[in-house]
């Protein structure tokens, strides 16, 4: 990656400018919480007062005012404080990929309630490009569904109802069923016993299949799993 990928962060703090230079993608997964180590996301570890000028931040500036924080902690500082300067490529790539986040999470949870099938992608993002979409390139995709779902409504019919699922699962698969579970369902209720892992879930209707086939491979079938009836 060159230094004209890497994104400007830009912070004001008691009248001194500081500026980092961060990674485009890394920088997103950390908006998002999918990473935590903040010295991935820095392009350089530098403060700087102008990154134009490469001119380094004053010394005695950071002791003061960020005391014995280290060049990783003040720069997360000033990320999450600061603004983000794109540049037109930047933000067209950073919208487009948000576009496809967003589409697959509809494709995910979504069904077209006149044939109770999910919608295809394509047809997601034909309604998309139909109506007027304000997609922020560093807001998460999850935050944004709301507002998008309420427009494309005008084009397709969307529906997002919930199901629940009762699982009872031998301990030998358990563990790596738990995991899946937690990642594509809100876990409602567990109980561990000596032989059984009883665990019953609530997940958007589209995601059903997906869900009972991977349950299926992780335990070659030896599993129980039985629908609730909403009230």
């Amino acid at each position: 990656m060159s230094v004209e990928d890497s994104i400007k962060i830009s912070y004001s703090k008691e009248g001194h400018i500081f500026e980092i230079l961060v990674k485009p993608t890394e920088a997103l997964q950390f908006k998002e919480k999918k990473i935590t180590d903040f010295s991935k996301v820095l392009f350089v570890q530098e403060i700087f007062r102008s990154v134009s000028s490469a001119e380094k931040a004053a010394e005695h500036d950071l002791q003061k005012l960020y005391k014995k924080m280290n060049v990783v902690e003040i720069a997360e500082d000033i990320f999450k404080h600061g603004k983000m300067e794109l540049t037109t490529e930047q933000r067209r790539h950073l919208v487009e990929e948000k576009r496809k986040q967003i589409v697959y999470l509809i494709a995910r949870r979504a069904k077209d309630p006149r044939t109770n099938a999910p919608h295809p992608p394509q047809r997601i993002e034909t309604a998309m490009n139909e109506v007027r979409l304000n997609i922020d390139p560093l807001k998460p995709a999850e935050e944004q569904l709301k507002g998008v779902i309420d427009k494309l409504k005008v084009k397709i019919p969307l529906s997002f109802e919930n199901k629940s699922l009762l699982i009872k699962i031998p301990n030998t698969h358990a563990g790596k069923c738990y995991d899946l579970l937690r990642h594509l369902a809100e876990v409602k209720q567990e109980q561990w016993t000596s032989s059984f892992l009883f665990i019953k879930i609530e997940f958007p209707a589209g995601l059903q299949n997906e869900i009972l086939d991977k349950l299926n491979t992780l335990t070659s079938g030896d599993i129980e799993i039985k629908e609730m009836k909403r009230v």
